[in-house]
């Protein structure tokens, strides 16, 4: 009887080590997902200030600088693999 409740005890005790890990997974799932949702925005926003600056004829010198500084900013936080911020990303698309 003995060896039957260690073994009943060691199963429940695999399950919930299986539920932790399931758990784990699920929670590095979801903030991956978050992290590739920031990246896209962050090139879409990108391809955006671009077009709007080649197309706009009323934006100034100053604010076209401007512009170039926050997507030169976010493009090097993507080549480097950082997760650019949404603040970050809704100030270049505020400024156009």
């Amino acid at each position: 009887m003995n060896s039957y409740k260690e073994v009943l005890g060691d199963q429940k005790g695999w399950e919930q080590a299986m539920l932790a890990l399931q758990e784990l997974f699920q929670t590095r799932g979801a903030e991956a997902k978050e992290e590739a949702k920031k990246f896209s925005k962050a090139k879409s926003a990108i391809k955006m200030a671009l077009k709007t600056i080649e197309m706009s004829s009323s934006l100034s010198d100053e604010t076209i600088a401007k512009a170039h500084e926050m997507i030169a900013e976010l493009e090097s936080m993507i080549e480097s693999g950082t997760a650019p911020s949404e603040g970050k990303v809704k100030k270049l698309n505020d400024l156009l």
